[in-house]
Order: C-alpha cells, then sequence, then structure tokens
C-alpha cells in the first residue's frame, strides 16, 4: 500500500487528470491477464475495499486536488451497504466509481445514496451499444462517459481509431459530459491519436503491466510509470 501511494502521487506529479484506483474481486469481468494479475496480487496481500479508503485518505493528506475513481464490481459494495459505501467513499476523499456489473436501469437505488453523498457514478458504452441505449447511458452517467475503445478485454492491442472516432463523434450531440476513450490505449502515439478528438485516454493495464514487472525495484517502478505519463502527457499536448 505504501508503493501504491507514492505511485499515486508521482502518477498526479507526472501529468494524469484522474486516478483510477481497482477495487480486487475474486472474478473480475471483462479484464485481461494483466488486470486480473493485479487483482490476485491485491487479494493475495489481503487488500479491501477499507483499504482503498485508507489509501485514499493518505493520498489527500497531500493532495486534494486530483480526481480519484474507483473502478470494482457490485459485490463489494453489497457487502457492506450502498449508505455506507457511499459515505465512506466521500469520507475518504474518493469522487467518483465505476461499476462494470451494474445496469444503469438498475442504479437508482444507489445513485440516490451517491448523490447525497456527492460521489459520482459513472457507466461504460461498448462498441456495441445501441444508439437507443447510449443516449440512456449518456443521460445516466455523470462526470464523464467512458467510451470502449473495442470489444473483449482490457489490455488489448490494435484500437481502430477511425471507428472510435466516428464512435465519438455519435455520443457528441447527446451529452454534455466529457467523452473518455479506454481499452488498448498502450503507447503515446495511441493516446495522442484518440486524444485529437476524445476529451481524454484512459490507460490501464499498460501502467499495471509496469507495476508488476518492477514490482521487486520500487524506485524503477516509479521511474518507468512516471516516464510513461510523462511522454503520454507531452503528446497529448502537443
Amino acid at each position: 500500500m505504501d508503493q501504491s501511494l507514492d505511485l499515486m502521487t508521482s502518477m498526479a506529479e507526472s501529468g494524469v487528470d484522474v486516478i483510477e484506483l481497482g477495487v480486487p474481486v475474486s472474478d473480475p469481468e471483462a479484464e485481461g491477464p494483466v488486470i486480473k494479475k493485479a487483482h490476485e496480487r491485491a487479494l493475495r496481500k489481503d487488500i479491501s475495499l477499507n483499504s482503498i479508503f485508507d489509501l485514499v485518505t493518505r493520498f489527500r493528506e497531500t493532495n486534494s486536488a486530483t480526481p480519484v475513481i474507483l473502478m470494482g464490481y457490485m459485490e463489494s459494495l453489497e457487502t457492506i451497504g450502498f449508505e455506507d459505501f457511499s459515505r465512506n467513499a466521500a469520507d475518504a476523499g474518493v469522487d467518483g466509481i465505476i461499476l462494470v456489473d451494474l445496469r444503469p436501469e438498475e442504479s437508482s437505488i444507489l445513485r440516490s445514496y451517491l448523490d447525497l453523498y456527492d460521489v459520482e457514478l459513472v457507466f461504460l458504452i461498448s462498441p456495441t451499444t445501441t444508439e437507443v441505449r447510449s443516449k440512456f447511458i449518456c443521460e445516466t452517467s455523470q462526470g464523464f462517459v467512458y467510451c470502449v475503445s473495442m470489444k473483449g478485454t482490457t489490455g488489448q492491442r490494435g484500437v481502430d481509431v477511425a471507428e472510435v472516432k466516428s464512435r465519438v463523434e455519435l455520443l457528441r450531440p447527446i451529452t454534455p459530459l466529457p467523452v473518455l476513450v479506454g481499452f488498448g490505449i498502450s503507447s503515446s502515439k495511441v493516446a495522442q491519436s484518440i486524444g485529437s478528438f476524445a476529451d481524454g485516454v484512459i490507460i490501464g493495464s499498460v501502467l499495471v503491466d509496469l507495476i508488476d514487472k518492477n514490482s521487486q525495484l520500487p524506485a524503477v517502478m516509479l521511474d518507468e510509470v512516471s516516464r510513461f505519463i510523462s511522454g503520454v502527457r507531452v503528446a497529448l499536448d502537443g
């Protein structure tokens, strides 16, 4: 957890706009091997939802500006209840949450508690989402809309930039929210291409892989992650 705190601080200093923290579960959906391994690694160290809240609380001692969003699954919330989750998240300094297995149509009860504590609920739109359903998801999402770039799981390569651009352009007229694109963004070059038409890029697997490969060398880990993020920041700004 100390390394995670150092990583969060380094990421903020290297130019990220928002930090997404994964909440580990035993059977994550839509995740490729890199993220699944990270879930397993965290569970072996007994990392829980409360551990994540403690981590955000510590991060907030030195950084009150960088938004923090949790990425998780309903089982984590159902264990402690919607109201306790919402209150604890807000108390820790969490700004929002993405729940992969929560249907927008079934979110009203949870949403009522999150709204009470000013925690935003972000939804994903996949490549197979219909236009009608995309409109409903955009109306339901808060903070931003998470546009998934490709079918399949996280960590894949080979984003069809032209196809993603067309989908983002279809979303523009139906939402005032920023549209961020995630899945398969593994280099500064790809980030720059998508950043030319999207409001932001979401990068996970390539960073988690760098963390895994350098887990026994904390200083090298921080340097590698910082270098990658700084490169993406320069590419996006350019």
